[in-house]
């Protein structure tokens, strides 16, 4: 974990915090925070990651499906109200969806 942090640390200073290199260094972090049995560190960082997705790069990037599907491992793991998190959830992917598709159909008609 200590190696993951440092390297967090690195990269945020580096290229920024939303960058894809940063991103998926706090995919690793976390992933290693859940093998610690360190679960709400985990929970903290993968809601962290799903939120910068979300506001910076849209939730249509590929690894956004996996990391909320571990999301909702770890909070069913930690006892918390998964249903409420995991709808909201679903309401972030499925929205964004839908702006993307919408997008998509009105590049095709030329509007």
């Amino acid at each position: 974990a200590e190696l993951f942090e440092e390297a967090r640390g690195i990269l945020e200073q580096e290229c920024g915090p939303c960058h894809l290199d940063t991103l998926g260094v706090y995919s690793n972090l976390a992933a290693t925070y859940d093998a610690m049995g360190r679960v709400e560190d985990a929970i903290e960082i993968l809601e962290y990651i799903l939120k910068v997705r979300k506001e910076k790069l849209g939730t249509a990037y590929p690894n956004v499906d996996d990391e909320k599907k571990r999301l909702a491992e770890l909070l069913k793991e930690a006892g918390r109200d998964w249903y409420k998190k995991g709808k909201s959830l679903e309401n972030l992917l499925d929205s964004n969806s839908q702006r993307i598709r919408k997008e998509g159909m009105k590049r095709l008609s030329g509007f």
